[in-house]
């Protein structure tokens, strides 16, 4: 078995302008090695000359299901480009953003604009791509060599199923937590929906746990003040590994004791304390060599897990009931 990689790696798919899912407290980012994949090939390009960070790796492949020849439209908002064409029917939805910042050299403060899906997912080209599969990635060593997956984050406008199934054995063998976006209207020519990258992640032991961005739209556009709730249409959902899944995956004690700790840091990075703790408790039962425990405990990711299961310890063991009737006749005799 290869040597264990000790940093987090992050594997993100749609990574014009670098934006990643996973993100942590910037004296922590040396822990954390981010390969970013972009299909505009002239994009990923101007991306490689751009960068400057040595933990961040760029590369122009389309990913999909299967190694085959394709197709990218790209849209007049390139983040929007997709092998999937945009689906006419929602050309006159329109979804209302709000922007604060710098913005293309301008500062802005709670400013709003009206995203209208038939002008911004206007395809503006449509180019040959050369589709290739994550699994076949991995294999053919097409990145730099042990930096397999621990978490995989998606945001290609509507071809995510396609690309966990074609990287579903690195998915499998490797992966302990899932951002990807996901639609719950069909805004993509063909494109799955959101349970169907449900039952995907579930047959492969991950739990859905939660949204971290969903995203309204409506059919008809008015002017403000005649403005209420529109539809939710897409957002981004959060995936962990259930931990029965990362024993039943990890070849040795070792991985399973970092696989896990890997998977309590990534939960704690969402905020998803309990959970990271019970996999920082899942990971103290493993039968890992003391040495390689001792190696892992001197990066600062996995020692903040440590000096946070103590903290946790030292608090008074103060629980809400769990028994409500109980609970009613204390809050009763206080009253009477």
């Amino acid at each position: 078995m290869s040597e264990l990689e000790d940093r987090i790696v992050a594997h993100h798919v749609g990574g014009r302008g670098f934006g990643v899912a996973l993100n942590c407290p910037p004296n922590l980012a040396k822990h954390l090695v981010h390969v970013l994949y972009e299909a505009d090939e002239i994009c990923a390009r101007e991306m490689i000359k751009e960068n400057k960070n040595e933990n961040f790796h760029v590369f122009p492949y389309c990913l999909g299901e299967y190694n085959r020849p394709g197709k990218i439209f790209i849209t007049k908002n390139a983040y929007a480009s997709s092998n999937l064409e945009p689906s006419q029917a929602y050309a006159k939805h329109y979804c209302e953003l709000h922007l604060d910042g710098e913005v293309e050299g301008v500062m802005l403060q709670n400013a709003v604009y009206d995203v209208v899906y038939g002008n911004d997912n206007s395809v503006v080209d449509v180019r040959d791509v050369n589709i290739c599969t994550l699994d076949y990635i991995m294999k053919a060593t097409a990145v730099p060599q042990g930096l397999v997956p621990d978490f995989l984050s998606l945001d290609t406008q509507g071809s995510e199923l396609n690309i966990l199934k074609g990287g579903e054995q690195t998915f499998h063998n490797h992966c302990v937590a899932l951002a990807t976006e996901v639609e719950f209207h069909p805004m993509y020519k063909g494109q799955p929906l959101f349970s169907d990258i449900f039952d995907f992640a579930l047959r492969h032991g991950f739990h859905f746990v939660g949204f971290t961005y969903l995203q309204e739209i409506s059919p008809h556009r008015l002017p403000l003040g005649a403005r209420a709730k529109g539809v939710v249409a897409f957002g981004d959902a959060l995936f962990f590994r259930d931990i029965e899944s990362v024993r039943a995956v990890a070849r040795s004690q070792n991985e399973l004791y970092l696989m896990l700790l890997k998977l309590a840091f990534i939960a704690l990075n969402f905020g998803y304390l309990e959970f990271a703790l019970q996999a920082v408790e899942a990971a103290d039962a493993t039968q890992a060599d003391r040495q390689f425990r001792d190696r892992l405990l001197e990066r600062d990711c996995y020692r903040l897990l440590d000096d946070l299961k103590r903290a946790v310890k030292e608090l008074p063991a103060c629980f809400p009931h769990v028994d409500r009737s109980k609970m009613i006749a204390e809050r009763k005799a206080v009253l009477d």
